[in-house]
């Protein structure tokens, strides 16, 4: 700090890679939503009205590449799928807008 710089503007910074990650109105949602407890898409789709299947497909693919979520296909018949948060993350989560 002795330069006048605060290290949450710098690039490599990992508050920046997070919001980074979570900066579109659908991943809030999505978050917001799993910080309640683990949900399927289709009632995750349900909850979120005006999203579209390809906007939730894609924002849940985002955030399970970057480990903030996990994916679990239930043996169901038709097989489910089942979206949570990443134990490291649940915390964070619990800090959004709505969970509270």
């Amino acid at each position: 700090m002795a330069d006048g710089h605060d290290p949450v503007f710098f690039a490599d910074c990992a508050a920046r890679s997070f919001f980074d990650q979570v900066a579109n109105k659908w991943a809030v949602m999505i978050l917001t939503i799993l910080s309640e407890r683990p949900s399927r898409f289709n009632e995750m789709k349900r909850r979120m009205e005006g999203v579209t299947h390809k906007a939730l497909t894609q924002a849940l693919r985002r955030l399970e590449r970057n480990g903030l979520l996990s994916r679990r296909v239930l043996a169901t018949s038709p097989v489910a799928v089942e979206y949570s948060i990443t134990p490291p993350r649940a915390d964070a989560a619990s800090s959004l807008p709505g969970s509270l």
